[in-house]
């Protein structure tokens, strides 16, 4: 609405409180006229100069408007006016509050989201490798050197009582580590040996 919609008329009535309105008024239609100083924003009551229509019909000022169509940041829990992004998880922040749930370094590039919360690349795997820590079991001892073998750890089954780390399981004959196929002779001399094919 422009100023042009301010004009001088005797013979009207103020929608807002039925007065005549003589001199100054406002013009939204014909059947809708105000006195300048009635023409109030229905949510805070501040007079206004334009305005915007609310979905429930009412008359708004700008600021009022804002905030009504407005989405709250997921971080700083304020009303989102400007430019916004969305995560993955379909949350909302401002530009400047999107960052690491851990660090609190700004998010401008790959991020992963844990429980529903942006991570940076750099906290997330140190994330990872905690859990991965937290989630270590022993599941045996090696058959060669006797040392716990972890289940993060590589190994080899020969049978559930026969479990080997990796690199301890080596050919009987030349002493390296098995590669790939080998195969398990019994009873010769009551040993196992390991023989790579």
């Amino acid at each position: 609405m422009s100023t042009e919609n301010i004009i001088q008329n005797n013979s009207n009535k103020c929608l807002k409180c039925s007065e005549v309105i003589k001199g100054e008024m406002i013009v939204i239609t014909e059947e809708e006229k105000f006195h300048k100083e009635c023409f109030k924003c229905e949510q805070c009551n501040c007079e206004m100069s334009s305005f915007y229509v609310s979905s429930d019909k009412k008359r708004l000022c700008k600021d009022c408007n804002d905030k009504k169509n407005s989405v709250d940041c997921n971080k700083c829990k304020k009303s989102i006016l400007g430019s916004k992004l969305t995560d993955n998880a379909g949350k909302v922040y401002h530009v400047d509050c999107f960052s690491c749930e851990q660090c609190n370094a700004k998010i401008d590039g790959a991020y992963f989201i844990r429980n529903d919360l942006p991570y940076c690349s750099k906290c997330n795997e140190e994330l990872k490798a905690q859990q991965n820590a937290n989630n270590t079991k022993e599941i045996g001892k090696c058959f060669q050197c006797k040392k716990s073998i972890l289940n993060s750890t590589p190994m080899v089954v020969v049978s559930p009582e026969e479990k080997y780390h990796k690199n301890c399981l080596k050919c009987f004959k030349c002493k390296n580590e098995i590669e790939g196929q080998f195969q398990v002779l019994d009873n010769i001399a009551s040993s196992k040996f390991f023989i790579i094919f």
